[in-house]
């Protein structure tokens, strides 16, 4: 037999040792890029897709059924809804206006989206405008069982309003405020409060 016929195939320490420290740097990269700590800035950011989100459902949901609106006394397709904690986190959800099917003049909320707020990041308030220059802050504090509702029209405008993000131990440098326009314009997210 030759030697290499002898030979049985397999690694060696050497290459297990290298496979296995391969494995451990990408699953440390891999641990690192997962474990994301979210800002103030980051959930506002995704409070303002949401809003964005909101307005456009409106829009392509065209107006509520002239006898639902009537009965209900709801003309908005959509709206923010920041909903009460739930433990240590709250969420803010997308919900659409369904109508049940005529002769029926009921409908109900849909929700299409949201973003969880955690622990590490708060909701500290909102306002019932647009708060664009800053400086000024929440009018009203958010209790854990407050919410707030944020509603969107047919042709895309939404209520004026602020929310007020921050950290929980009140450090001032890690604010962010989204501010959502009455005209149907773009939220605008800012870093400050």
């Amino acid at each position: 037999m030759s030697a290499s016929r002898r030979r049985q195939g397999g690694f060696t320490l050497i290459e297990m040792m290298i496979v296995v420290l391969i494995i451990g740097v990408l699953s440390s990269l891999a641990f690192s890029y997962l474990d994301v700590d979210l800002t103030p800035a980051d959930l506002a950011e995704s409070s303002s897709n949401l809003a964005r989100e909101a307005g456009r459902r409106a829009a392509t949901g065209g107006p509520v059924r002239s006898d639902v609106a009537t009965a209900l006394g709801i003309t908005s397709r959509s709206r923010v809804h920041v909903l009460p904690m739930s433990g240590t986190t709250r969420r803010i959800v997308v919900e659409q206006l369904k109508e049940d099917p005529s002769p029926a003049l009921t409908a109900s909320w849909v929700e299409v989206g949201s973003v969880t707020v955690p622990a590490a990041v708060r909701l500290a308030g909102w306002r019932p405008t647009a708060d664009l220059t800053g400086g000024v802050g929440p009018s009203v504090t958010l209790a854990d069982t407050a919410e707030v509702q944020i509603n969107c029209l047919p042709s895309g405008r939404c209520d004026a309003a602020t929310l007020y993000f921050q950290l929980p131990n009140n450090d001032s440098r890690l604010r962010a405020r989204i501010v959502i326009l009455p005209l149907g314009g773009a939220p605008a997210v800012f870093q400050t409060w």
